[in-house]
């Protein structure tokens, strides 16, 4: 019989494979995992496609920084720029990538962290994903064709 923290961690990876399924900006760990330790340095990878039915090239990447989590450093990608926002603390709340990506390829977009401190959470990954005619998808959970991403942490 399962208690009801192994059916709640159940729940949540089930949830976070079906979100990852769905989602066409996706975040995971650096070795591709849908979960990590809570208070624990981590390396994350962003993957944005640009399939064929998207409506142009992909210029602008928005991700917002879940809450309580640091982000430290981001790694260059060739072609690529990138800005970090900050609210008055000086936290970085958002990561801004700038470039161009052409229909049917992809890009791996790392950073390394620290993740909040609250075990058995879920970090919601939202982002946007602008396109060279001005059009922005929100992958941000708003509806079911627009889900965020979410790491569990553990």
């Amino acid at each position: 019989m399962l208690n009801t923290k192994t059916f709640k961690t159940l729940f949540a990876s089930s949830a976070l494979l079906w979100s990852a399924a769905q989602a066409h900006v996706v975040v995971t760990t650096d070795t591709g995992a849908f979960e990590s330790q809570a208070g624990k340095y981590q390396i994350y990878r962003m993957m944005v496609p640009n399939e064929a039915v998207m409506p142009a090239a992909t210029t602008r990447v928005r991700l917002q920084v879940p809450e309580g989590m640091d982000i430290w450093w981001v790694k260059p990608v060739p072609r690529w720029t990138y800005t970090l926002e900050k609210d008055a603390a000086g936290r970085t709340t958002a990561l801004v990538w700038q470039g161009m990506l052409k229909r049917n390829e992809f890009e791996l977009f790392y950073f390394f962290a620290v993740n909040p401190k609250e075990k058995d959470s879920i970090l919601h990954w939202k982002a946007q994903q602008t396109f060279i005619d001005g059009t922005v998808w929100p992958w941000d959970g708003s509806s079911d064709l627009r889900p965020d991403s979410m790491t569990l942490l553990k």
